[in-house]
């Protein structure tokens, strides 16, 4: 948990997973962990579209190419 990316993925899932949260598309209905796991597929995903557009600032330096080390 040194990085803030990993400290908002976990807070964000387990508010949306045990919080009691419900999304209704149609007759599907995600609540509970269900709807915690897709939201930690969502986030996670949404982090690594940021990290290639290098719109974070906390990249390690193994992954910037800009960082020789």
């Amino acid at each position: 948990y040194t990085k803030s990316r990993n400290l908002i993925l976990t807070s964000v899932v387990l508010i949306s997973g045990i919080s009691g949260a419900a999304v209704k598309f149609g007759t599907i209905e995600l609540k509970g962990m269900a709807l915690g796991t897709i939201v930690a597929v969502v986030v996670s995903l949404t982090f690594e579209v940021f990290t290639r557009m290098r719109v974070v600032n906390d990249l390690d330096t193994d992954q910037d190419p800009s960082c020789k080390g």
